[in-house]
C-alpha cells in the first residue's frame, strides 16, 4: 500500500498486511515507524513524502495505481453524484 502526505503531520495507519512489514520511502529507503497495535503503525511523514508498506521480504513493490477491494464496511466519499 502507498500513502502520500499532503499535511506533513504524523500518520497512524491501520494496514491489513499479515505478519511482519517493511515501510519504505518512494526511493526504497527504510522509514522509521512505531507499531502501536496489531496491524497499526505510526510514522512521521513530511509534507509531500510517500510511504510504501509491504510484507517483509516481498521486494520492491509495483507502485502504479490499482483498484483494491474493501476489507470491511465503507462510506462513500468524494463529490456528490
Amino acid at each position: 500500500m502507498r500513502v502520500h502526505s499532503e499535511a506533513g503531520a504524523p500518520l497512524t495507519l491501520d494496514h491489513s498486511v499479515k505478519g511482519r512489514i517493511e515501510v519504505r520511502d518512494a526511493h526504497g529507503r527504510p522509514l522509521h515507524r512505531r507499531e502501536t497495535g496489531p496491524g497499526r503503525i505510526t510514522l512521521a511523514l513530511p509534507h509531500g513524502s510517500t510511504a510504501v508498506v509491504t510484507p517483509q521480504g516481498s521486494g520492491r513493490p509495483l507502485t502504479a495505481p490499482r483498484d483494491v477491494p474493501s476489507n470491511g464496511t465503507w462510506t462513500r466519499w468524494g463529490p456528490p453524484g
